[in-house]
């Protein structure tokens, strides 16, 4: 019949409805079982981490964000445990930027044509 009989009820004598059922079940059993087997996510509790967290990125740092280009770091601050830079890009002004969302890597200043 159509797969969709099939998916509803297959019968134990036809070998390919039962053994697509049997890998189906087999498959979300593997899944429940590797989530079961992460390791729990860490609390969200001010105890859990100490209470200085290090920016990685500090003002007047040069640095290439996607989807905006080059830039320069003008402020990095915390929001929770992400850090949060507004970085002033020559062609889109002033934004904020959340490196856990956007590529944003540092530039160096060889990178910048200084090799002689």
């Amino acid at each position: 019949g159509s797969p969709a009989s099939r998916a509803a009820a297959p019968p134990p004598e036809e070998d390919g409805g039962a053994d697509a059922a049997a890998l189906i079940e087999r498959l979300r059993r593997q899944r429940e079982a590797r989530a079961l087997h992460r390791p729990p996510a860490p609390a969200r509790t001010p105890d859990t981490r100490p209470q200085t967290l290090q920016p990685r990125f500090q003002p007047g740092e040069r640095i290439f964000c996607l989807p905006y280009g080059e830039g320069t770091v003008t402020g990095s601050w915390f929001d929770g445990e992400r850090e949060m830079l507004s970085v002033d890009f020559p062609d889109h002004g002033e934004l904020p930027v959340d490196p856990a969302l956007s590529l944003v890597r540092r530039l160096r200043d060889e990178a910048r044509g200084g090799g002689e």
